[in-house]
């Protein structure tokens, strides 16, 4: 399955810190004011790339707005709940599921951190329907 650079959230992307919530490097328009959860089945998939290591555990929440800087109005979508740091292993599959609807023009993805989370880096994109495992999903290593 290819990835196409403009559903990516995060691209190898660093997530430690303490206490903090990192956002994703890439912040997604949808190009539609309406609610862009609605329609056909887009998924989100968030993958670590390495062992976590430190702190407690790890939240992925995504975030809309109507507003590119998310400024203000952000609405938050909880996509897990709290997953342990010893539980995020090297190519763990941490986020599968459906984009939510009510969704604004503007999504990102934000990693919540509990405690000092001192190593984890991050995988997360959309994809149309549910990537299969045969589907070979790891990103590709060159850029258009």
């Amino acid at each position: 399955m290819k990835i196409n650079s403009l559903e990516k959230f995060s691209a190898a992307q660093a997530g430690a810190g303490t206490d903090t919530t990192v956002v994703s490097t890439n912040v997604i328009n949808t190009g539609t004011t309406r609610d862009a959860g609605r329609g056909d089945d887009v998924y989100v998939n968030v993958y670590s790339v390495a062992a976590a290591s430190g702190g407690t555990s790890v939240q992925v929440v995504l975030q809309t707005c109507a507003a590119e800087d998310f400024g203000s109005g952000v609405v938050e979508y909880p996509l897990s709940g709290a997953i342990p740091v010893a539980d995020i292993k090297a190519t763990t599959k941490l986020v599968q599921q459906k984009l939510p609807r009510g969704l604004k023009k503007y999504v990102r993805l934000a990693y919540k951190n509990v405690g000092a989370v001192t190593a984890v880096t991050y995988n997360a994109f959309l994809t149309l329907g549910v990537p299969q495992a045969e589907d070979n999903i790891v990103p590709c290593t060159y850029t258009f």
